[in-house]
């Protein structure tokens, strides 16, 4: 989401939220939309399109309708997505890193280990510690990166803001 909101409303650009995971999670995120829209920030509306799951029939269909990015949260499940995830310009992997969910980042990193391309996709993960970074980091010889912590990813500054741009910053639309 805050992802969406930086390219939607910061930078301009026609942005689509997708999700593919199965976890309805953006259903919560479709109702603060139109919350915001009501009120005060019809921006939103115009710059960033949620998709849910339910009512995803063709990826492609979202593909042609001129979006210029597509983010989709694919899950956890790598096996089933897999395919499709090869095919993005841009591969980030997000995940938890906090005592109790740490086990899901590391399965994901184990299963996509032997990709040929995976030296060249973006690790980003939230609730770090500086010894579950150093370790993983090790472990899978990549350079995992913490997102910082955001209250809420619909107000953006200081340090969210300068993550994002460097982030974003060697992407072409």
């Amino acid at each position: 989401m805050m992802l969406s909101v930086f390219l939607g409303i910061v930078k301009g650009e026609r942005v689509a939220l997708v999700e593919m995971s199965g976890r309805g999670c953006f259903r919560q995120a479709k109702i603060i939309r139109s919350v915001l829209d009501n009120k005060k920030n019809k921006m939103f509306y115009k710059k960033i399109s949620i998709f849910e799951q339910s009512e995803l029939n063709d990826l492609g269909e979202i593909i042609s309708k001129g979006y210029s990015y597509i983010i989709v949260d694919f899950g956890s499940n790598y096996e089933v997505n897999r395919e499709t995830f090869l095919l993005c310009n841009v591969k980030i992997i997000v995940g938890n890193l906090s005592w109790w969910k740490v086990q899901h980042y590391v399965a994901l990193l184990a299963k996509c280990e032997n990709e040929k391309s995976n030296s060249f996709w973006t690790y980003l993960a939230n609730c770090c510690t500086d010894k579950g970074l150093k370790y993983l980091s090790g472990k899978f010889r990549i350079r995992i990166k913490e997102i910082p912590y955001v209250p809420d990813p619909y107000s953006l500054d200081g340090e969210e803001l300068d993550f994002l741009y460097k982030l974003t910053s060697k992407w072409q639309v």
